[in-house]
This record gives structure tokens, C-alpha cells and sequence, in this order.
């Protein structure tokens, strides 16, 4: 499901939803048929894509039982979370049956990941991408959720993010990200598999600091999620060019629409949560994160020169930002 914005009426607003055929990573991967449409799609996808595609997913789907399996044995509504024995100690034994399935769950998604035909690693890529210019503390999570492919009124399959929960300043279960560093080491589960990139403290809060998107996922609880799916790092330079591209545009169409954004959506209210930042304190550092990105592509004279070489590729983000402006009653100045 897709959040429309809908009109005003009598000083309300109205939000209008739309059902979109979208399926989660972990859904759509593990099912053999999503192989077929991929076929349908991609001429690329060859006949060995296609095995390869349907005998991971039938392991990965095996994999998934048995781990919702183990989870739905240990809960106890008498006791939280369900890794853990009574007294507040990881359950040892969970750990040894959970953590090498998962670690073999893993392995098989990662190769279903490489197997996606190169348009779709590079639409996950731009969606991560974003997702870390927003400071998204959860773009894919261990579950493979929060991304996932949709099928639209074409049969056509693209990728799309869901779950925004923790962007900006917002860290995990409303705290602050300021804060809330504790929060996301701790409540992951201690049967997951061991995490290489480890979250650092000094990379929580939402800040002017940006790492290099597409390519650094150190500011993420999950960064080895995120880099797992993340594509072909030669892919990224073009990308950020492409997402950079597309702020331009929107501060040509208005140099202050990032706050006219922040200002008109998010509420106000200092104080209510340790930590959290003012609207105006949320445009500054929205602004510079852009800043960030713009100089990370060489600055804006390598960013005329995308648009100059890359004309079919600009002219088509031109228009999607053209689009989405004059839905909000916009235009290009």
C-alpha cells in the first residue's frame, strides 16, 4: 500500500491510500513464481538465472519456515523478548539452533541478490541511497523487509521502500537517534548472526556529517544488511549523481523547499522527546546532508556535466520531479 496525498477541504486533510502489488524481500524472494516473472520481464534473465532463482529460493523458503518455527516455539507471553531465558540471559540453546540457519538464510538471499538483473540491484541501490541521505536507521532489516519489489498496473517489476519510521532525527521506537544509540544495539536479537560492520555510537545522531552514500554503511544498525544487497560499488558514483541530480532540481523549482517540507509535515514540539531537534535545526542539517551529497559528486559542475552526457537519464528525472511538483502544485522556476 501507497500513501497518496489527498486535497483540503474545510482546513482538513485528507490522505488517500492505494493498493499496490508489493511483496517484502523476504516474501518475494523465497517464492519460485517470482522467477517466472522475471523472465517475462528481463530477456536477460536466461534459462540458468531461472533454475538458480527457483532452487535458492525453494532453500531459502525451507530456511524461512524453520527459523519462524524456532521463534514461535520460544515466545511466551509471560516472558519478553524470545531470545532470552528467564532472568534476562540469551537463551544458548536457541543461539545454537537459530544463528546457523539464519547464517545459511543469508547466504542463499545474498545469491538471489546477485541474481536480480542489473536494473533492479541498481534501483535498490538508489533507494539505499536515499534512504541514508534521510539518516533511514532501517532500510532493509534483518527479516528483509522494508524493501521489496512491486508489481505495477503494467506487470511491470520495480523496487520500493516502505517504513520511514526512523528517518531524520527518529531513531528506533521513538527515541531520539541522539539518544538512542543503546537502543538499537540492544534490541536486536542476540541469536541473530554476528554483525560485521559494527555500529558505532559516534555514527548515530542525524547530522551535517554524510557517509559515502551507497557505499559506507557504518550509520546503520544494520549494515551488513544494507551492504549485502547494496549492488556493484562502481554503480554507486552514478547514482549519487542521479539522486544529487534530483535535489537540484527540486531547489530550482524552489531554494527553500526542504523547509517548506519540514515546516508544513513534522511536528514541533522540543522537549516532548530527549534529544529530538527543532524544525529549524532539522532544515539546516537536511540542508547540509545535501551540501554533502553535492560535493561527494564533485559539486555542481559535475552535476551540469551528468546532465549534459547523460541526457535520456536526466531528462527522465526531470520529469518524475516535474511530475511529483505538480501534484503538490509546483513547477520548475
Amino acid at each position: 500500500m501507497a500513501l497518496l496525498w489527498g486535497g483540503t477541504d474545510n482546513d482538513k486533510i485528507y490522505i488517500a491510500s492505494r493498493w499496490v502489488d508489493y511483496q517484502d524481500f523476504g516474501d518475494w524472494m523465497i517464492k519460485e513464481t517470482s522467477a517466472d516473472k522475471l523472465e517475462m520481464q528481463f530477456s536477460e534473465f536466461t534459462t540458468e538465472n531461472i533454475a538458480a532463482f527457483k532452487e535458492n529460493a525453494a532453500a531459502a523458503s525451507a530456511l524461512t519456515l524453520e527459523l519462524a518455527v524456532l521463534r514461535e516455539q520460544h515466545r511466551d507471553p509471560s516472558r519478553q523478548p524470545w531470545w532470552e531465558e528467564k532472568g534476562g540471559n540469551p537463551n544458548l540453546d536457541l543461539i545454537e539452533k537459530y544463528r546457523p540457519l539464519a547464517e545459511e538464510l543469508d547466504k542463499v538471499m545474498q545469491k538471489q541478490f546477485f541474481l536480480l538483473p542489473e536494473v533492479l540491484q541498481k534501483e535498490i541501490q538508489e533507494h539505499l541511497v536515499i534512504s541514508q541521505l534521510l539518516g533511514d536507521w532501517d532500510p532493509i532489516n534483518p527479516f528483509y523487509k522494508n524493501m521489496g519489489v512491486v508489481e505495477d498496473e503494467w506487470g511491470e517489476l520495480h523496487i520500493m521502500r516502505l517504513d520511514f519510521g526512523s528517518c531524520l532525527d527518529v531513531g528506533f521506537r521513538g527515541q531520539a537517534k541522539e539518544h538512542g544509540y543503546h537502543m538499537a544495539v540492544n534490541q536486536r536479537p542476540a541469536v541473530f548472526p554476528e554483525l560485521k560492520h559494527i555500529f558505532k555510537e559516534e555514527n548515530a545522531p542525524f547530522s551535517e556529517v554524510l557517509p559515502k552514500l551507497g557505499e559506507a554503511f557504518d550509520n546503520l544498525p544494520y549494515a551488513d544488511y544494507a551492504k549485502s544487497i547494496s549492488g556493484n560499488p562502481e554503480w554507486a558514483e552514478f547514482t549519487r549523481l542521479k539522486i544529487a541530480y534530483r535535489c537540484v532540481l527540486l531547489r530550482q523549482a524552489d531554494k527553500n523547499i526542504i523547509a517548506d517540507i519540514i515546516r508544513r509535515n513534522l511536528i514541533d514540539e522540543p522537549g516532548s522527546i530527549a534529544g529530538l531537534k527543532t524544525k529549524e535545526s532539522l532544515i539546516d542539517v537536511m540542508n547540509a546532508r545535501i551540501e554533502a551529497l553535492i560535493l561527494q559528486c564533485g559539486g555542481l559542475e559535475k552535476i551540469d556535466e551528468f546532465e549534459r552526457n547523460h541526457q535520456d537519464v536526466a531528462n527522465s528525472i526531470r520529469e518524475s520531479v516535474l511530475s511529483a511538483l505538480q501534484d503538490h502544485g509546483q513547477s520548475f522556476g
